[in-house]
């Protein structure tokens, strides 16, 4: 999944790790691509190994550590800076889509988002569609989908890859 979206990705894009944990997708854009990450988790300890993998790696010149909460950095810092967002949270990315949309530069991007779901296939792609559609985007296309893993009975992790372009309002 990660040399998938590594990629997907240009080395002239910013990208938001929201919730990059030690940094997998980071660390690993960072090397191949050369592309800025600005990697954000809420977990102190999570961040302190970030920090540790980004030396280890050197990639101090394209990863961004950030401590925080993932609503509060998308309406401060981060607030439309980033073409990608990869959302690898399945418990939960799905609750941050104001967040996702906040990072992302007027003229849209992709945003990577990772759920879990009942089905092995994307369901519930139109209150998503509609989710994103409410937060002031005129084009929201569903790129391509791919089921991860099975986590469980009836339990599929899924990532979904989605372009928004043209933001109507702030």
């Amino acid at each position: 999944e990660r040399i998938r979206i590594v990629n997907q990705t240009s080395p002239s894009e910013v990208v938001c790790d929201l919730f990059a944990g030690v940094g997998p997708f980071s660390i690993l854009i960072a090397k191949k691509k050369g592309a800025l990450v600005y990697s954000v988790d809420i977990n102190p300890h999570a961040v302190k190994y970030l920090k540790t993998n980004i030396s280890l790696n050197k990639v101090e010149r394209y990863v961004i550590p950030l401590l925080g909460d993932a609503s509060q950095l998308s309406k401060g810092p981060l607030k439309g800076r980033c073409n990608r967002v990869i959302m690898n949270l399945p418990a939960g990315a799905h609750l941050f889509l104001d967040a996702a949309s906040d990072v992302l530069k007027r003229e849209g991007g992709v945003v990577h988002l990772h759920l879990f779901s009942e089905s092995p296939k994307p369901e519930n792609w139109p209150s998503l569609y509609k989710s994103f559609r409410e937060l002031g985007w005129a084009h929201v296309e569903l790129m391509n989908w791919r089921r991860v893993r099975e986590t469980g009975p009836r339990k599929f992790h899924l990532a979904l890859d989605i372009i928004v372009k043209s933001r109507r309002n702030s």
